[in-house]
């Protein structure tokens, strides 16, 4: 798991942001020491000017997915008290993966409704039949899909229960928190940052998954997307 804003810092997005603050351009060697230097990348995201060029700014098409993810993330977080960058990093790299996910890039109209998830209930009967050590890996998949679903798809589930009785968004909130509560007990965390990460995601799982109800509205935009929720 990676836990360091600095460590998804691709050539381009150093590039960005050697440009942008950078008046010699003779010195944007130097930006790779820099940036690799979490006090001085945290200066850089807490300046207002970055986060309005970041948003309004052409350019942005050069960054990557997984900087551009954590930016818009680590503000909304911001917005609400969180702090722990750890979160961010996670989240936007979620985000990240299911943003390059074949199952919804090729969502279309003309085919209909789309089960793209699989049904939790299966899932955690996999969970409960598999060997430990796979059990913790399926059971972060399963938390981080419950965080995504809740966060991108709130409306659309909201609209299943409604029409179908289907379980409400807390139902998928309880399991996606639960999941991360167990794996950062369970031992089989990388080291303790990574297991206290976990457990920030279990506990703030309700306002994290509010932010990215935010995030989803002004920048994704897929509820009108005909998609099949699992039960």
């Amino acid at each position: 798991m990676i836990t360091e804003p600095s460590k998804l810092l691709t050539e381009s997005d150093k590039e960005y942001l050697s440009n942008l603050f950078s008046s010699d351009s003779q010195s944007t060697a130097c930006w790779d020491s820099l940036l690799s230097d979490q006090s001085v990348l945290q200066l850089i995201l807490d300046r207002e000017d970055f986060r309005e060029n970041l948003l309004d700014n052409p350019c942005v098409l050069h960054i990557s997915s997984s900087f551009y993810f954590y930016v818009v993330v680590y503000w909304e977080l911001k917005k609400r008290n969180i702090t722990d960058n750890r979160l961010a990093v996670h989240i936007s790299g979620l985000l990240d993966k299911f943003h390059h996910s074949q199952n919804l890039l090729s969502l279309s109209d003309q085919q209909g409704t789309r089960n793209i998830f699989p049904s939790v209930i299966d899932l955690l009967r996999d969970i409960a039949a598999s060997p430990r050590h796979l059990a913790h890996a399926r059971r972060i998949s399963l938390a981080d899909l419950m965080l995504f679903m809740t966060g991108v798809f709130h409306q659309l589930i909201e609209e299943r229960k409604n029409r179908r009785a289907a379980p409400p968004l807390e139902f998928y909130e309880k399991v996606g928190s639960d999941q991360y509560c167990i794996v950062a007990d369970d031992g089989l965390a990388s080291d303790s940052d990574e297991a206290e990460c976990f457990s920030q995601l279990g506990r703030e799982f309700h306002q994290l998954r509010l932010a990215l109800n935010d995030i989803s509205d002004r920048i994704f935009h897929l509820h009108g997307f005909p998609i099949a929720l699992p039960s």
